[in-house]
């Protein structure tokens, strides 16, 4: 698995799998370097909080829980002064 992770990824971000032990390793590297990061991720955030649903959600306690983690994360991202 590691081979084919490595032979699909362009050889200039063979650095991001360097000293990587299994494939799981490879595969987190890739997505906390290529995660959403900046504007884009903070509309994302913002348009889940926006499009929050209670009919969504199985119950309360689902709806509860993800508006708090909603907001968690809006909090985190301005702990991090996004620039626009």
């Amino acid at each position: 698995m590691r081979q084919a992770i490595r032979i699909n990824v362009k050889p200039q971000h063979h650095s991001y799998l360097n000293g990587k032990n299994s494939a799981l390793e490879m595969w987190e590297a890739l997505g906390t370097c290529f995660k959403g990061k900046g504007l884009s991720q903070l509309n994302k955030c913002i348009d889940k909080y926006m499009l929050l649903n209670l009919e969504d959600s199985s119950d309360l306690q689902e709806y509860a829980t993800d508006f708090k983690e909603n907001i968690r994360k809006l909090e985190e991202m301005k702990k991090t002064d996004i620039k626009h």
